[in-house]
């Protein structure tokens, strides 16, 4: 049984086969920022501060 296309003889993908694959289907890589708070991710930085912002006005509310 040899190994599918785009995958390593163990049966899993390996880099090389991945990269022949993003190149063959015209698929690129971009670098993204994500951005943390609290046990969150966000893609856009707006949503992350949005956020913030309403967990501070919730946490003065408090007081």
């Amino acid at each position: 049984m040899s190994a599918g296309e785009g995958e390593a003889p163990d049966g899993g993908t390996g880099q090389e086969g991945v990269d022949a694959e993003m190149v063959r289907y015209g698929i690129t890589r971009v670098p993204a920022d994500i951005f943390h708070y609290r046990d969150y991710r966000y893609a856009k930085l707006s949503d992350a501060i949005a956020q913030a912002k309403r967990d501070a006005n919730t946490a003065n509310d408090k007081d």
